[in-house]
């Protein structure tokens, strides 16, 4: 297999597995067998295993597919389904098509052991999926989206507490299946604690009135501040204009797909935040320093 292929076929896998959040839909005819196969077969020839942060251990980890008997996948796919002996993972059903036996699947549950606490089911990572005519559906996880995450987003409790409790909420939504939601509260990381501060101090310092402020659109609000704030953001306008259309038009499952990447555009506005603010703080420290020197 080409290795951009079985590259972007892991980080599709990886991503169904454990960074999408619940609920969304996935339709039957965006799969090749292959990837089928390493979701749902605990038997796959491809031993899947996957890298993430174990909450219970506190570290990273790595995560086995658990098989705990050779009927394993029988047990979880035959139950209330009408498939037979018809392997669903087998050559038959490659042959008769995978709607075959997609549609008549019912709920498969898949388990992953830490490798740091095989003994302790406790550290086992669980995703549980649901199968309907045409798509399937995440309807469980554990840990959470959240759960894996939100560890790497306190570090922006230095930039604001209240940036940090926004992301929060907004990854703890979007892990349970809220789009529309998650993406109203990345919008106010956007409005409230990134761009609104930044004009209160252009009207306070008179470079603007609040009257002509209030004839510019957001767009050219955030070409006043060029400078002031994160140049991805200002370069890149159309992050506010999605969120926006994801809060009054999109649908959830729209949202909760577009959700990963214009959360990984908000950390690194928040990033850029975070070294502007530093920066400025070392200015104050050499001038007060320079101001000190005869």
């Amino acid at each position: 297999m080409d290795k951009d292929l079985k590259n972007y076929m892991e980080t599709k896998i990886n991503n169904i597995l454990y960074s999408d959040g619940l609920f969304l839909k996935y339709q039957y005819a965006d799969f090749k067998h292959e990837e089928l196969d390493i979701l749902f077969n605990s038997h796959s020839v491809a031993k899947k295993t996957i890298d993430v942060f174990c909450p219970i251990c506190k570290k990273e980890s790595v995560f086995s597919a658990i098989c705990e008997t050779e009927n394993y996948v029988f047990e979880q796919t035959y139950n209330n389904s009408q498939l037979g002996n018809d392997n669903p993972f087998g050559l038959n059903s490659l042959n008769g098509g995978k709607k075959h036996w997609l549609s008549n699947l019912n709920i498969i549950v898949r388990e992953f052991e830490c490798s740091r606490e095989k003994s302790n089911s406790q550290h086992n990572f669980v995703v549980a999926f649901k199968f309907y005519d045409s798509h399937f559906v995440k309807i469980a996880q554990y840990p959470s989206v959240a759960d894996l995450t939100n560890r790497h987003l306190s570090k922006y409790k230095k930039l604001d507490n209240d940036i940090f409790l926004e992301l929060s909420k907004g990854q703890g939504l979007f892990s349970h299946g809220v789009g529309i939601g998650s993406f109203v509260y990345l919008r106010r990381i956007i409005e409230n604690h990134i761009v609104k501060p930044e004009l209160k101090k252009l009207i306070s310092q008179e470079k603007i009135t609040e009257e002509d402020l209030s004839k510019k659109d957001f767009k050219e609000k955030l070409n006043l501040l060029r400078g002031e704030i994160s140049d991805f953001l200002v370069e890149n306008k159309k992050i506010y204009s999605v969120l926006s259309k994801g809060i009054h038009e999109l649908s959830e499952n729209e949202c909760l797909t577009m959700y990963p990447i214009i959360e990984k555009c908000i950390e690194i506005i928040l990033d850029e935040q975070i070294e502007l603010k530093e920066k400025l703080k070392k200015k104050e420290q050499v001038a007060k320093q320079l101001n000190q020197l005869k």
